[in-house]
C-alpha cells in the first residue's frame, strides 16, 4: 500500500492544476463548482454502493456537521473561481499559503493547540510575505487583472472557508467512513450551489465542448486525485500538516502557468512567495520539535 506521505506529494500535484483549469473557463463561478462536485459523484456511485452499509445508523449531529463542512466547500469554490477572474496565479497561490496558520488558530479552539511565541512570530513573517504579493498587486498595472486587490481578498475569504472545511473534515473522519464524509460533503456542496445557480439564474446547459472537457478535468485532476485523497488522509495526518501541503502548489502552479501561459512572476511577487514560505516553514519547525509533535487525527479527536 502506497504510504500517506506519498499520497499527500501526489495530490499536491494534482492540485496544482487547479488555478490552471480555472483560468481556461469562462462558465459562471457557481455553475463551475456545482458541475465539478456533480461529476465527482457520478464517478464514485460505484464506490458509494459499495460502502452503503456506512451509511446507516449515523448521528443526525454527524450529518448536519458534513452538511456544514459541505457549505463551506462550496463557499471556497465560489469565492476560488471569482478570485483567480481578478487576480494573478501567483498572488491567488501565494495567500493561500496562509492556509496552515488559520488552521492552527481554529485548532487552538477546536483541539486546545497552544501557540508559543516563537511560532506567532512565524505566523507574522509569513503574513508580511502575503502582505507584500497583495502590494505588489496594488502596484499592478496589467489590464487582464482589472482588480487585483479584490482578487486577493476574495482569495483570502477562499481561504479561511477551506480551512473551517479541514477543521471539520479532520473532526468528522474519524467518526464517519471516508466514502460516507465525502458523499455528504460533496453532495450537499453541490446542491448549496445548485441552489445559488437558481437564484442567479445561471444557464446549465448551451456551453462548448471545450468548456465541458476542462470541467471534466477539474473535476477528475484536482478534485479526485487532491480533495478526495486528502480527505481520506486526514485519518492518517492532521489538518494542519494536511494544510501545509499547499505550499507545494504555488510552486507547481506557477511553473505550470509559466509553461501554458508564459507568465513571470514579478519581483516582487517571488519576493513576497519567498517570505510567505520562509515564515510557513519556520512555523512547521517549532511545531515538529520533538516536544511539540503533532499528534496523530485520532490523538487530537480524542482531546475533545
Amino acid at each position: 500500500m502506497l504510504s500517506p506521505r506519498f499520497l499527500l506529494l501526489f495530490s499536491v500535484f494534482a492540485m496544482s492544476f487547479t488555478p490552471i483549469l480555472l483560468t481556461s473557463l469562462t462558465i459562471p463561478a457557481p455553475i463551475i463548482g456545482m458541475y465539478r462536485l456533480f461529476i465527482v459523484l457520478l464517478l464514485f456511485i460505484p464506490l458509494f454502493i459499495k460502502d452503503r452499509k456506512h451509511f446507516q445508523a449515523l448521528p443526525v449531529k454527524t450529518i448536519l456537521l458534513a452538511c456544514l463542512s459541505g457549505f463551506f466547500l462550496a463557499l471556497h469554490f465560489l469565492l476560488g473561481v471569482y478570485a483567480l477572474r481578478y487576480t494573478t496565479i501567483a498572488s491567488n497561490t501565494v495567500l493561500i499559503t496562509l492556509e496552515p496558520l488559520i488552521v492552527f488558530i481554529g485548532s487552538i479552539f477546536v483541539f486546545g493547540d497552544k501557540l508559543n511565541l516563537r511560532s506567532a512570530s512565524s505566523m507574522v513573517i509569513a503574513m508580511i510575505g502575503a502582505l507584500l504579493m497583495a502590494l505588489s498587486d496594488f502596484l499592478h498595472t496589467d489590464t487582464n487583472a482589472p482588480n487585483l486587490l479584490l482578487g486577493d481578498l476574495l482569495t483570502v475569504l477562499g481561504t479561511i472557508s477551506i480551512s473551517i472545511y479541514m477543521i471539520l473534515g479532520q473532526k468528522l473522519v474519524i467518526k464517519m467512513h471516508t466514502t460516507v464524509y465525502n458523499f455528504y460533503v460533496f453532495a450537499f456542496a453541490s446542491f448549496v450551489l445548485f441552489i445559488i445557480n437558481l437564484i442567479m439564474d445561471q444557464p446549465f446547459t448551451g456551453y462548448s465542448t471545450s468548456q465541458w472537457g476542462y470541467l471534466v478535468l477539474l473535476a477528475i485532476v484536482p478534485t479526485v486525485f487532491g480533495l478526495f485523497l486528502q480527505n481520506w488522509l486526514l485519518k492518517h495526518i492532521s489538518a494542519l500538516v494536511l494544510s501545509v501541503s499547499i505550499l507545494g502548489i504555488p510552486i507547481g502552479s506557477n511553473i505550470l502557468a509559466y509553461f501554458f501561459y508564459g507568465k513571470i512572476p514579478s519581483l516582487m511577487q517571488i519576493g513576497g512567495c519567498m517570505v510567505t514560505i520562509i515564515g510557513v516553514w519556520l512555523f512547521l519547525k517549532q511545531k515538529n520539535k520533538p516536544n511539540e509533535i503533532i499528534p496523530s487525527a485520532e490523538a487530537r479527536i480524542e482531546k475533545m
